[in-house]
């Protein structure tokens, strides 16, 4: 199960802070999908990690990794072990 949180801000304050209100869709998980990068890794980070037994991405990881490559601002919330190490580090290597 794949869970999706959204947050928005209610325009009343308080003395507490800004209101919020949060929307919460749980959906059944997916097939896994791999993309690949545009443009490729250099050939010694392909290496690098083919030697760590990588040797695609998932999607979600690709678009991380251009969103990043283009200078955007990235967050990626995933579950445990779904490859957030690579959308934060392959961009800067």
């Amino acid at each position: 199960i794949s869970t999706l949180y959204t947050v928005q801000p209610i325009s009343a304050n308080t003395a507490a802070g800004i209101l919020t209100q949060a929307h919460v869709e749980h959906t059944a998980a997916q097939p896994e999908r791999r993309s690949g990068l545009e443009p490729a890794p250099p050939p010694a980070l392909q290496q690098a990690l083919a030697g760590a037994g990588i040797t695609g991405f998932y999607d979600h990881q690709a678009r991380a990794i251009e969103a990043a490559r283009r200078g955007e601002s990235v967050i990626v919330a995933t579950g445990t072990s779904s490859g957030k190490s690579l959308c934060y580090n392959v961009p800067v290597l």
